[in-house]
């Protein structure tokens, strides 16, 4: 199937490749729009291999609002298949899930509709390729072993589920804590299975290869970001004016408003009276919306364009205190010259970045503080971080050198199934 002189930059030739692949991807939400890091990640992959390649999509989705979506993702598509899983099936699931041995991820995304339209669609339409999308959805492609299988699984769910036992109290922490042991089982068998394991930095890798005994199936495909769409704004910023961006229904987000609007927003608030932050993100907890309480806080709730939010803050802020992965808002930041101020779980998924060059790292209260504060008053020190942010995602976090990336461990696998069968 493939040009076998090929190194691992081919694929900006078309003509390299002797057919189009039929790729089919299985994903836990539907890859669109691009606005949440799964999304703008899955999104921006098939966009890549839909230039060489025929991609099918199958996806849950939730509500029928997630139609119109489903419609724009065809344009990539060869097909956009689609199942109805509902809430409160998922939480039953979940709930009877808890006497298997199984991580209670796997009944929550569990739809027998779905295990049979994507068994029918790989018997009748031959694909050269599964791609699945986070550890979830392999259950689905889980035994079969006749096509070659891929499993972007971003980063070790395992681990975050361990940090997540350290920020709560019983009963969570036991439930976390039965889900981090399950789901590190569960991770070494997809790693087993599947032809190849994805994730998102060499971080991502160390941590599972030190759980797992098949180092040599993972492989790394980093984030990217469309550096022509997150490009910086022509009008000035606001001045003392901070962002934070992300799924306001998402428990890390959560965590790091909470933390920094009661332990560093006051801080800052003492030095800059005028300071006003904006929390920028769809879903916003009722706990994110009573932050809102004092006015220098604004929480917009759902936006269509992040853009005008993060391009006109003086900095952005990410103080994660429970992270894996890479992170997206500070990868769009950067792209925009905003500046960005983060802690160790938000910098260690950066892993071209150099602290005091391209980003802030501060890890307690006054730390954070004084740093937000030293961005806010001194342009010079702003105008390098801008720079330099702007620089970095150029050279190091476009989306044509992922996919390049990602196509060289297609062809590996592909070719090596090839030879076994």
């Amino acid at each position: 199937m493939y040009h076998t002189e090929c190194n691992s930059y081919f694929v900006t030739d078309p003509y390299l490749w002797r057919e189009r692949m039929k790729i089919l991807f299985i994903s836990q939400r539907v890859p669109y729009p691009p606005i949440r890091g799964d999304k703008i990640r899955t999104f921006n992959i098939i966009r890549g291999l839909s230039k060489l390649h025929d991609i099918s999509v199958v996806s849950l989705v939730r509500t029928a609002k997630e139609m119109p979506d489903v419609e724009a993702l065809k344009q990539y598509c060869t097909s956009v298949d689609v199942c109805m899983l509902s809430e409160w099936k998922s939480k039953l699931n979940a709930c009877f899930g808890v006497f298997s041995s199984k991580p209670l991820t796997l009944p929550w995304y569990y739809s027998k509709q779905l295990k049979n339209m994507i068994q029918r669609k790989i018997r009748d339409e031959k694909f050269d390729l599964v791609f699945v999308v986070c550890s979830s959805m392999a259950q689905y492609v889980f035994e079969r072993n006749d096509i070659p299988k891929i499993i972007d699984l971003m980063d070790i769910d395992s681990e975050k589920w361990i940090q997540y036992v350290k920020c709560t109290c019983f009963p969570y922490s036991w439930v976390y804590s039965l889900e981090a042991n399950r789901l590190r089982k569960y991770e070494i068998d997809i790693n087993r299975r599947f032809d190849s394991s994805i994730v998102v930095n060499q971080g991502e890798k160390r941590v599972f290869s030190s759980f797992s005994p098949y180092p040599d199936k993972i492989n790394v495909i980093s984030m990217g970001v469309d550096g022509e769409y997150f490009r910086p704004l022509t009008e000035e910023y606001i001045p003392n004016t901070i962002v934070f961006t992300g799924a306001m229904d998402y428990f890390p987000n959560i965590d790091a408003m909470v933390f920094f609007c009661k332990e560093i927003f006051p801080l800052i608030k003492e030095k800059l009276s005028d300071a006003k932050l904006y929390i920028v993100g769809s879903s916003p907890t009722q706990e994110v919306q009573r932050l809102a309480k004092d006015k220098s806080i604004i929480v917009t709730g759902y936006v269509d364009d992040t853009r005008p939010y993060i391009g006109k803050a003086a900095v952005c802020v990410v103080p994660l205190r429970v992270a894996q992965g890479t992170q997206n808002k500070i990868l769009e930041a950067m792209a925009m010259e905003t500046p960005v101020v983060t802690t160790s779980f938000g910098f260690k998924g950066i892993e071209k970045a150099e602290n005091g060059k391209d980003i802030i790292v501060a890890d307690t209260s006054d730390d954070f503080a004084e740093r937000v504060i030293e961005i806010l008053q001194n342009r010079t020190l702003r105008d390098h971080f801008s720079r330099n942010g702007r620089k970095l995602i150029e050279e190091n976090y476009n989306w044509d050198a992922q996919i390049n990336e990602l196509h060289s461990v297609i062809e590996k696998i592909c070719l090596q199934k090839d030879r076994v069968s």
